[in-house]
Parts: C-alpha cells; sequence; structure tokens
C-alpha cells in the first residue's frame, strides 16, 4: 500500500499485526478493560484520534451491525462474539496518519478470547515503535485481566 505524502513522492505504508489472549470469557468486559488502553495509546500520536464505526457482531459475521455507539450495537446484538473499532490520528510531525485497530473475538472452539491490534502508518521506525508500545500496552492490561 502507498500513502502520498505532501509532494509527487509516494511513502510506502506498514501494518504490524499482534493476537494475544486473554482467559476472560465476556467480550464486553474485555472490551471494556482494553479499549480505554487502545485510546490513550492513540491519544499519543499528537492529535485528537477519530473512531471508526464500531462493528459488533458475532463470530461467523452473521448480523454484525455497525455504529458510531457502541452501547447502541450492542443493545441490538444479543451474545455478541467479536467488537472492533479503528483509531485514526495524525502524528505531531505532520507525517502520514497512522491507525490503531483493536478487535476482540470468541471462537467457539476456545474457551479464552483473541485480541487483536493492528497498527497501520508509513513505513518508519516510529510506527514500529508506536506498534511495539500499543501491543506492550495491551499485554499488560490483560494479564492484570487475566489475574495471578
Amino acid at each position: 500500500m502507498l500513502l502520498r505524502e505532501g509532494g509527487d513522492h509516494a511513502v510506502t505504508s506498514t501494518t504490524h499485526l499482534a493476537e494475544l489472549e486473554i482467559t476472560d470469557t465476556d467480550v464486553v468486559a474485555a472490551w471494556n478493560a482494553l479499549e480505554p488502553v487502545v485510546a490513550q495509546c492513540a491519544g499519543l500520536l499528537g492529535t485528537a484520534a477519530t473512531t471508526s464505526d464500531y462493528y459488533v457482531g458475532h463470530s461467523d459475521d452473521q448480523g454484525t451491525v455497525a455504529g458510531a455507539d457502541l452501547r447502541d450495537c450492542l443493545d441490538r446484538v444479543e451474545t455478541p462474539a467479536s467488537i472492533s473499532v479503528t483509531y485514526t490520528a495524525n502524528s505531531d510531525s505532520g507525517s502520514d496518519p497512522q491507525s490503531i485497530e483493536l478487535r476482540v473475538m470468541r471462537y467457539r472452539r476456545f474457551k479464552e478470547l483473541n485480541v487483536q491490534v493492528r497498527v497501520t502508518g508509513p513505513m518508519s521506525v516510529e510506527t514500529l515503535g508506536f506498534f511495539e508500545r500499543t501491543k506492550t500496552a495491551l499485554a499488560q492490561a490483560i494479564d492484570r485481566s487475566n489475574g495471578p
């Protein structure tokens, strides 16, 4: 993927993905513990992060609903098996936007939940560092949630 930067040249973008597990089986409770961590990380980019619609549904994607208000989406889906949102922000340096996608989902045959965090931005050391900081913050929040 190429991102346009300022002039006529293109900057290559990159995506980093981490998959983590949380022993909690309640998608909404896990989401409530993890989304503030991602929101705080997005805020470190320098400008106010905007959010995409929330996507709430089932692991087979049947009956997934989207909307700007998470509570409204949760009211429309009985026993949600997945929730996702993407935060997008520009850095203080004015470079191309970076985004963080958080997805929490339950698979039918596993008791634990799968947590995915995906960071997309310009191919740079800053994007990789931002990904590593976000992944570490989420891992620490998961460790706290998993308990001893």
